[in-house]
């Protein structure tokens, strides 16, 4: 994932570029899910870019509390994320 350093689209494609090339170069593999670690704050961008790049899920590190207190309540961690721009196939 990309931090708040790559700050337009562009900079966020490359930055996933360069780690998904460092991965299959030294490791062999693909990634298919993702780890947004410790961001402040979850784009829809990023959820459209994942879909995009063939991830089949994301995993939060930082949610509002009051957000997860509710979701863990209501069972419903788990969910698909719909960005914003409503392109076909880009759900995660």
């Amino acid at each position: 994932m990309h931090d708040e350093a790559c700050a337009t689209y562009e900079d966020m494609i490359i930055n996933m570029q360069l780690g998904h090339k460092f991965l299959h170069d030294n490791f062999g593999v693909q990634p298919k899910i993702g780890w947004t670690i410790d961001p402040f704050g979850h784009s829809s961008t990023n959820a459209r870019l994942f879909a995009e790049m063939g991830f089949d899920a994301v995993f939060l590190g930082r949610a509002d509390y009051e957000d997860k207190n509710k979701r863990m309540n209501d069972e419903s961690l788990e969910y698909i994320w719909r960005p914003s721009s409503r392109t076909l196939g880009t759900d995660i």
